[in-house]
């Protein structure tokens, strides 16, 4: 009787097992569980936890689910990208690969809602002739922007800090935009749409500029640290760029289009589309990475008056221009701009609004974007057998078809069969934005990079300047009659640019620069060897 009760249950059944027979049946779980439940003894209670220690605890788990969501979210992303790199590009998922995919979507969401958007509406939203003016002083400043400041201040702050102060004052003309959209027909909203059109035309000289630069400097990291050709790399790159520049372009004129079918105003839908260049603003900032080499920034004063080319000797642009292929691989931008004047400021405004809606400008111009961002992978396999002048061939083709179906056809009548007009814009322009620049960046290897792609995008600017300002000046016939010519020889620039890079017929002015003689001559016998391998057709 003073036996502790745990004692006394043992005791208990240790005799009821000496009385049993010997059995080979093994105790059922349950059972055994219930026995040894009472060899343990009653569980002793738990104290109540306090309110703030329940607190705590519910803070710690919703702690770890957010922590949980966000390494969700970080391995969708990282997925995303890999498949991309291996389906589009076919590159390795590396650092700098998943650095320029960030870069890609940011520019690609502040092109979407500036260069296309915008340029789509600008002739809408503005009264008489004023969207046509703000254009072309647009085109205008980008124009002098590239030739004059874009590549020495690229080569001098570096392609990311370019990039990034290029869409801080793309931010100004959305602000005049968003403005004007919801002013009435004053001077003071005149003075407020140019001076937002000139910000715009100084961002775009910096960003697309230094767009090239980070584009041929991402190409030469992934090259250096996979030791494989820099060409394959370029056009991997550039499918890359293409992809996501054009798919988040997409994504946001059809949620422009949704919007407005949804009812709601044209004010309130570029509002939202500020918010989001606002944030890919800031994305572009912080999330990615600078590529430039540091001794292209902070170098001495030796080294400086060694390379006197990294900033095109203070002219920018204008230090190749005595280079006979900057001009031969200008015929695709040309032609380009001027069809981007041609899509935007005829097609839409004279028979797409009058057909078939305002509304629907936005739509048709979003399969601009899908059509060039769905064509990156079928053209870098297309590059990767049988070159990139098959790409710039078809290019030339395509661009040719547009003024000849405009010239058959009676354009008044076509209703959705304008539509036409958009998918061929949407091929040209997945060459122009991946191939083209690829061409471009293995013709002019570093340091001659930010100047190459400065003349490139001085040449889409007068272009589109030019488009802008002369399309409702002159007959539409004598347009078209522009576009035909300017189609019909990129084709044999391109050829011509090629028979120059391979007999080697550049280069004078490396030969007279001691300091950087041996490094130019090589990079450009590297760009030559490229080009010997299937670069050209």
């Amino acid at each position: 009787g003073g036996l502790p009760r745990p004692l006394l249950l043992r005791a208990l059944r240790v005799e009821k097992q000496q009385a049993m027979p010997v059995a080979f049946e093994e105790p059922s779980p349950r059972g055994g569980a219930i026995a040894r439940s009472a060899s343990q003894g009653p569980a002793p209670l738990q104290p109540s936890m306090t309110l703030h220690e329940a607190a705590l605890r519910q803070a710690w788990t919703v702690q770890e689910r957010v922590l949980r969501s966000a390494s969700t979210v970080r391995s969708v992303v990282r997925s995303a990208t890999d498949y991309v790199d291996q389906a589009v590009s076919g590159l390795e998922p590396e650092l700098w690969t998943r650095n320029f995919h960030v870069m890609s979507i940011c520019m690609g969401v502040s092109h979407a809602v500036v260069e296309d958007l915008l340029f789509a509406y600008t002739t809408i939203v503005y009264r008489g002739g004023m969207g046509f003016n703000c254009n072309s002083v647009v085109f205008g400043v980008w124009a002098l922007t590239s030739m004059t400041i874009a590549s020495p201040v690229t080569a001098r702050l570096g392609s990311k800090v370019a990039i990034v102060l290029g869409l801080a004052l793309y931010m100004c003309q959305y602000v005049a935009f968003v403005a004007c959209s919801a002013m009435p027909d004053v001077w003071q909203m005149h003075a407020l749409a140019y001076g937002g059109a000139v910000f715009c035309g100084l961002g775009a000289g910096l960003v697309w500029t230094a767009e090239g630069a980070f584009f041929a400097q991402s190409a030469q990291r992934i090259a250096s640290a996979t030791g494989e050709p820099l060409s394959a790399k370029s056009s991997g790159l550039a499918a890359v760029f293409g992809f996501w520049s054009l798919g988040a372009e997409c994504l946001i004129k059809v949620g422009g289009f949704a919007l407005q079918e949804a009812g709601v105003g044209m004010t309130a839908t570029f509002a939202a589309a500020l918010a989001l260049a606002l944030a890919s603003t800031l994305a572009a900032a912080f999330g990615t990475l600078p590529v430039h080499a540091p001794a292209a920034v902070g170098s001495t004063d030796a080294s400086n008056a060694a390379e006197p080319r990294r900033c095109g000797g203070g002219a920018g642009a204008v230090s190749l221009w005595l280079d006979a292929r900057i001009w031969l691989l200008s015929f695709l931008t040309v032609g380009f701009a001027l069809a981007v004047s041609f899509v935007n400021g005829i097609v839409s405004t004279e028979f797409v609004k009058p057909q078939l809606g305002e509304k629907y400008v936005a739509l048709l111009s979003a399969g601009i974007a899908l059509t060039g961002s769905a064509l990156q992978g079928p053209l870098r396999c297309l590059a990767g057998k049988l070159g990139n002048g098959c790409n710039m061939v078809m290019a030339s083709a395509v661009l040719a078809l547009m003024p000849s179906i405009a010239f058959a056809l009676d354009m008044r009548s076509l209703g959705w069969w304008l539509s036409v007009f958009y998918v061929l814009m949407g091929v040209v322009r997945a060459v122009w934005v991946s191939t083209n620049k690829a061409v471009l960046a293995n013709h002019f290897p570093e340091p001659r990079t930010e100047a190459a792609f400065a003349n490139m995008n001085m040449q889409a600017a007068l272009a589109a300047c030019a488009g802008f300002f002369v399309e409702r000046r002159m007959p539409l016939d004598g347009y078209l009659v522009l576009m035909g010519g300017a189609a019909c020889m990129v084709a044999p620039g391109y050829v011509a640019a090629c028979r120059l890079q391979g007999e080697g017929k550049v280069g004078t002015s490396d030969s007279a620069s001691s300091g950087v003689g041996r490094e130019t001559r090589g990079a450009d016998s590297n760009s030559r060897a490229e080009a010997g391998s299937g670069d050209c057709v």
